[in-house]
């Protein structure tokens, strides 16, 4: 009856047969999806081995469906899927032809690997010869899938946007590192130095990354052009491809299924409800849709739902039209956007892949947990009874411990990667799946099977570029990664099977490489003993051009000699490549380059991947004439603008100046018929000599071959100046324009989204809104009676910082699923940040709160170190400032060091030394010193400044001064004095109302502040002086506090001290009374005025003091020192309004104030603001923005001198329509732009006398200024954040300060409305800055 049927099909059959519960109904299908199915790619390869089979279905109504239940498995259509191949042959497309040595070049090698035991070979082309054109005519014919490795980013977007060029109708894709910038995690043994690890992602990157795996799922005729990042791990293909999903109209679900579906794809929600990203969905319940877009497509798709049946009702895709796309000026977001601009496209079926490379199962990570547990109690063991460790043992407990509890919790952890192993199950020692296991899949449509440590099973070509320096990357890999852990594991940071998370070895890799292809100019001693005949040569370019010609001239006045040679060239429209050493030494040259009149830049490799490609494209498109670069310029730049190659310091031999580092450098002057290459150098060199002489041999054939065949050279155009990531930059821009276009048409309150705001405790929310915002530690609590808190962290300023915890804006899933056990928060107040740094990394190191995932092992602190020779040794350059990890760091013995500091992060120091070193133009002199004409002279100069940058900022500061002197700090040594506060409570009161005050007893062990302890109490009314009364509070606290032993909240350290020190003196009796609650020989006493300890004590006890006011201020017991918007009453506004009248010498009170700041980013978007207080409150329908246009830059005061003539030329007049106050209730004119009583500019002198030049220009004067021509005369005065010092015109027309303390009434009141005119400025300029960054 079923004849020939395979028996899963049969035993299908036969158990649907016995179902007693439901009418079965036999029906045979074609093999095409029913609407509604819901296939995984592990399915769709079984299924797929029956392709002349039937299907057999049930019939069931539409309602008798379960809601939220995944549908049954079954085929999709062939049409539609993606895992169908599709098998597009390769083709060049060019208007070119093969020409020079290309055609003998594409026909040998095609011969070489068509032949099956040639395994490599190598294509030893010149710079310029078209060796990307032969590498896709060598593709197009061998008709295989390719892997391109490039040694860089740069290297590796140019040649995939060429090889687009010529493969037009096929998949050529990127696949590079996604991070902008990388520091792994390591430890320096000798300084006892760890380094967490620090990364950023860049987003359209990884889109491409994403494209690339999908790319090789879906289609046979791919190229990927990649980094050697693609040897690292990447995630199971299998795994990746059984987490797809292929979404079909009328599938069964409603959208709570489909958003359990997403979020197991690793598919998140966006923070606001603008739109998605890549990656994200949004939820829109009140029209039951979802909108997601997956991070390799460049426009989101819509998935509508049909709530009645619970299916899946329609598919939609919206992007611009081709006429919106290449308009440049329309606006997607406008209401007059017309539909003929918006395509819509309705989809059968959507097939999704996952949002990222990286998918586990929760079966699986608890599995991992399991072995991750197991392999920590080996090693703890180990390190404890092998190699004799304790310290290590314990770190490795607790690391592995905490991020156990995370992986449970949440399935992540910081450094998850380091426990890839076991969460993807691979056994010790094997190697971890990386893009050449996805490679297996090109050409098989998801069907390869997946082995790890064997060969490729599909046919495809490695290609290397630049093999010369790829191949030693390749190789270098994995050694160094081994080398770095090895540390971490020894000292108790990682586990053992971290160095299973790791690139490929080089053997590894070349085992799953069938075939190879090198491509360099100078390839080295292992492409040539590999390849037959040593390869095949291209000398003769297309373009007929000869190598350059090489001068060799002196270094004495190699930059005067450099500058003469850009302006020739500059004048022909031709550029210049300038070679420096060092990182350092190119942006020195550029910055001299353009101050005596040339138009540079500089690229090295502190450049992210994007900026690199932007500093080309300045070059290209005559934006500057000369590039100085370093390393990074050698290999694989098209430049034919070039036609000069300037390398300076030629005579240093070693790597940037070897043979082969020569060759490459000269060649980028090779694509010009007028190139040429200069090398600065006062002796030749036997790399110098090599290169001249390879040059000379080339040159020789070139010229023979152009006389013989009558040809003439002919420059290149080059190619186009976008690169990839421009070209992808564009489409991602464009399409999210759409969206917003899309979203801007439905009301506001039908747009809903799934935050990531954890769900909080009441009391935690009141807590946080009640911190100071003053530097300090924050501490999360389980419940307030908790010994050990959750959490500890610092903050500049705690209230905000805690605040980004309650809304949601630390987006660390660990970090939410913290705060939602959170029921308490405890603050301690430092002096300042360092302090703050310095208590959080001794309590965290104490403690061990379970979500501080990184333990502050490393107690010490950056320090800024100058280092100067000794005479009379071999080290006789300049002295130098520079930042090391802690004091008595360096030992060299030819150096005398002085340290200053500590600070509180690198940060800070890297922009003290940046501003010392522009300051006192010191990194100009040493540049002069070693290149310039005048050397001797700059080094007098260079020592000099030296010398008066240590005494004038770094000596002051060691004294204790920040800066430039002027604000004392307390230094960290002595708040967290080991011995003075080994075993001390300080005692601090501050006054209450209604004869009430706060004692505060603080508690610091061993130089650690432990906890604290409140007193509220009454003074009551007996006799006595204030301070009397005070220090009879103080005695009561202390009585009960050492009474009561239930205070004792830990056995880890004794709860009553050695040594207590109270803010007043006590008497006697008090004294007498307290030490004999306490220990034998405890002390009781105030402060010293004198002795070895008078700064300890004076610091111990300003601590105290400071958080008791903290913590009086958190009660609401007390106002506030500083004003703020809610909390000021009318009887205050009104002291201060009279404050500021007799301070200013006005006739009346100023009920009407405006404010103007300017805000910008780096000199772009710059936007200034005005602001303007009526009686002391905001009046907000009169803010207004003020967009400077008269020129373009960061100059403060010509933009305060711009804004202040247009805003003060409106008085009387009508209001111009520039788009200014855009977003803001518009008044009338009259109200809007009445004359003030006072106009208040943030700032000092300079912006003041700009703001009276900008009203002089107006016609309007000011006080006790310059009369204007209107008769009309308008106060002005300034306040500079510094100090807090209002500066006005007095009398005698000079600018003077006018106040004596920063905290009077008066000048609260300009305090709080300059912070409110710099609050405005900044949430413009970001605004702006937004808008043009997504229409750019």
């Amino acid at each position: 009856m079923l004849p020939n049927l395979p028996t899963t099909i049969l035993l299908t059959l036969l158990f649907a047969m016995m179902r007693p519960s439901a009418p079965f109904l036999l029906r045979f299908t074609p093999l095409l999806p029913k609407q509604g199915s819901f296939s995984s790619p592990r399915t769709l390869r079984s299924t797929l081995q029956y392709k002349n089979l039937t299907t057999i279905t049930y019939d069931e109504e539409p309602s008798q469906r379960p809601v939220s239940t995944p549908p049954i498995y079954e085929p999709p259509n062939s049409s539609n899927n993606p895992h169908v191949v599709r098998k597009n042959p390769f083709k060049v497309v060019s208007k070119f032809v093969p020409s020079g040595d290309q055609p003998n070049a594409i026909r040998e090698l095609v011969s070489q690997l068509s032949n099956p035991t040639t395994k490599y070979t190598t294509l030893k082309g010149i710079t310029g010869s078209g060796k990307s054109f032969v590498m896709s005519h060598t593709i197009a014919q061998l008709q295989k899938p390719a892997l391109i490795l490039c040694p860089t980013k740069t290297l590796a977007a140019q040649l995939c946007r060429e090889l687009r060029s010529f493969l037009p109708n096929n998949a050529v894709e990127l696949f590079v590192s996604y991070y902008n910038y990388y520091t792994p995690e390591s430890f320096i043994e000798s300084s006892n130095t760890y380094i967490a690890k620090k990364s950023s992602v860049n987003d359209e990157i990884d889109s491409l990354r994403h494209r690339a795996t999908r790319a090789l799922f879906t289609r046979s005729d791919v190229v990927v052009v990649a980094s050697v990042s693609c040897i690292y791990g990447l995630g199971l293909p299998a795994d990746y491809l059984d987490a797809a999903r292929d979404i079909q109209v009328g599938a069964r679900g409603d959208i709570n299924f489909y958003k359990d579906v997403l979020n197991k794809m690793l598919y998140s929600t966006p923070e606001d409800n603008w739109g998605v990203k890549r990656g994200e969905y949004l939820l829109n319940y009140q029209n039951n849709t979802i909108k997601v877009w997956p991070p390799y497509e460049v426009e989101p798709v819509e998935i509508a739902f049909d709530q009645a049946t619970s299916t899946v009702s329609n598919i939609i895709r919206i992007t611009p039209t081709d006429s919106a796309e290449s308009s440049k000026t329309i606006d997607l977001t406008s209401p007059t956007l017309q539909p003929s601009d918006l395509k819509i496209e309705t989809l059968d079926n959507y097939y999704i892949y996952p949002a990222r490379h990286f998918v586990t199962k929760k079966s699986r990570v608890e599995e991992a947990c399991v072995e991750i547990e197991k392999e920590m109690k080996q090693q703890v063991r180990k390190l404890r009874n092998v190699d004799y460790n304790f310290e290590a043992a314990d770190r490795l407990k607790n690391r592995v411990t905490n991020d156990l509890l995370l992986l449970r919790e949440t399935g992540f952890c910081s450094g998850v990667e380091n426990y890839s192993r076991h969460l993807a199950g691979r056994a010790q020692g094997v190697p971890p799946e990386t893009l050449l296991d996805y490679l297996k899949f090109s050409g098989s449509g998801g069907s390869a099977n997946i082995t790890p440590g064997k060969k490729a099973e599909s046919d495809w070509l490695l290609l290397v570029d630049e093999s010369h320096v790829t191949l030693p990357q390749l190789r270098a890999m994995y050694h160094g990664d081994r080398a770095r852990k090895m540390s971490l594991v020894k000292n108790g940071y990682r586990l053992p099977s971290a160095f299973d998370n790791r690139p490929l070895q080089d053997s590894e890799f070349w085992d799953r490489i069938d075939q190879a292809m090198f491509i360099s100019a100078t390839p080295g001693k292992f492409e040539r003993e590999l390849s037959p005949n040593g390869g095949v040569d291209m000398l003769i370019r297309p373009t007929n051009i000869v190598d350059p010609e090489i001068a060799v001239r002196p270094t004495k006045t190699q930059l005067k000699d450099l500058l003469k040679e850009i302006e020739e060239r500059a004048a022909r429209g031709e550029k210049t490549l300038a070679m420096a050493l060092t990182k350092r030494d190119a942006e020195d040259m550029s910055s001299y380059l353009i101050e005596h009149g040339a138009k540079a830049a500089y690229i090295h490799s502190d450049l992210n991947t994007v900026e690199r490609a932007d500093a080309l494209k300045m070059l290209q498109n005559n934006t500057i004439d000369c590039l100085v670069g370093v390393n990074l310029m050698r290999e694989g730049i098209d430049l034919p603008q070039v036609s000069l190659v300037a390398i300076m310091s030629a005579d240093c031999e070693g790597f940037l100046r070897s043979e082969t580092a020569l060759i490459q450098m000269v060649g980028r002057a090779a694509r010009n018929i007028n190139g040429n290459a200069i090398f600065y150098a006062d002796k030749i060199t036997r790399s110098m000599q090599r290169c001249l002489d390879e040059t000379e041999r080339r040159r020789s054939r070139q010229i023979e071959y152009n006389e013989v065949n009558g040809l003439e050279p002919i420059s290149t155009t080059g190619s186009e100046i976008k690169s990839i990531f421009d070209i992808f930059r564009e489409e991602a821009n464009t399409n999210s324009l759409s969206q917003q276009a899309e979203w801007s048409r439905m009301p506001k309150k039908e747009v809903t989204y799934a935050a990531n705001k954890p769900s909080l405790d009441p009391t935690i929310t009141e807590l946080v809104h009640n911190l100071p915002a003053k530097p300090g530690i924050y501490k999360f609590y389980a419940n307030k009676e908790d010994r050990f808190p959750l959490y500890i962290g610092k903050a500049k300023d705690l209230k905000k910082r805690c605040k980004n915890y309650l809304t949601g804006k630390d987006s660390r899933p660990r970090i939410n699923k913290m705060m939602e056990g959170v029921k308490w928060v405890e603050a301690v107040i430092t002096p300042s940040e360092r302090d703050a740094l310095h208590l959080e990394a001794k309590m965290i190191n104490l403690l061990q709160p379970a979500y501080n995932v990184c333990l502050k092992d490393d107690t010490s602190f950056p320090y800024i170190c100058a280092s100067t020779p000794k005479e009379n040794t071999q080290y006789g350059g300049l002295p130098t400032f520079e930042r090391v990890p802690r004091k008595n760091f360096k030992t060299n013995p030819n150096f005398d060091y002085e340290y200053f500091g500590p600070y509180s992060s690198s940060f800070e120091v890297d922009k003290i030394l940046t501003n010392a070193e522009v300051e006192y133009s010191l990194r100009k002199l040493a540049f002069e010193a070693k290149n310039g004409e005048a050397k001797e002279v700059s080094r007098v100069n260079y020592l000099e400044n030296f010398e008066n940058c240590k005494s004038e900022l770094f000596e002051l500061e060691n004294k204790g001064y920040v800066g430039e002197g002027v604000s004392a700090h307390s230094p960290i040594d002595l708040l967290f004095d080991e011995e003075t506060n080994f075993s001390r409570d300080v005692v601090a009161l501050t006054p209450l109302k209604k004869g009430e005050v706060l004692v505060k007893v603080l508690q610091l062990r061993k130089g650690i502040y432990r906890g604290s302890f409140d007193y509220r109490l009454s003074l009551g009314a007996e006799a006595g002086d204030e301070e009397h009364r005070y220090g009879d509070a103080i005695y009561k606290a202390l009585e009960s506090h050492y009474h009561d032993d239930s205070k004792r909240v830990s056995d880890d350290y004794d709860h009553k001290p050695e040594n207590v020190m109270t803010q007043l003196p006590l008497d006697r009796e008090s004294v007498k009374i307290l030490k004999s609650l306490l220990k034998k020989g405890t002390t009781v006493r105030a402060p010293r005025k004198s002795g070895t300890n008078t700064k300890t004590d004076k610091v111990a006890m300003q601590f105290a003091i400071d958080n008791c006011n903290a913590a009086a201020e958190q009660i609401l017991e007390i106002m506030p020192p500083s004003m703020t918007q809610r909390g000021t009453t009318n009887k205050q506004i009104k002291e201060r309004q009279a404050s500021l009248k007799s301070m200013l010498n006005l006739t009346d009170v100023p009920r009407v104030i405006e404010c103007f700041d300017v805000s910008h980013h780096a000199g772009e978007d710059a936007v200034c603001s005005r602001v303007v207080f009526k009686d002391g409150r905001p009046h907000k329908e009169s803010y207004r923005q003020f967009n400077i246009k008269s020129f373009t830059g960061n100059d403060d005061y010509r933009s305060l001198t711009e804004v202040l003539k247009r805003r003060f030329s409106r008085v009387g007049g009508e209001r111009e329509g520039e788009g200014e106050g855009k977003g803001e209730v518009q008044v009338e004119v009259e109200e809007a732009w009445q004359v003030p009583d006072l106009v208040l500019i943030d700032g000092g002198k300079g912006q003041l006398k700009a703001a009276l030049k900008g009203m002089e220009e107006a016609g309007v004067g000011v006080v006790n200024g310059d009369s204007g021509g209107t008769g009309l005369e308008v106060k002005l005065c300034s306040i500079a954040k510094k100090n807090e010092d209002v500066y006005t015109y007095v009398e005698d027309g000079t600018r003077q300060i006018v106040n004596s303390e920063p905290d009077e009434a008066g000048v609260l009141m300009l305090r709080e409305i300059r912070d409110e005119s710099h609050r405005f400025a900044v949430l413009n300029m970001r605004r702006r800055r937004k808008n043009r960054m997504m229409k750019s």
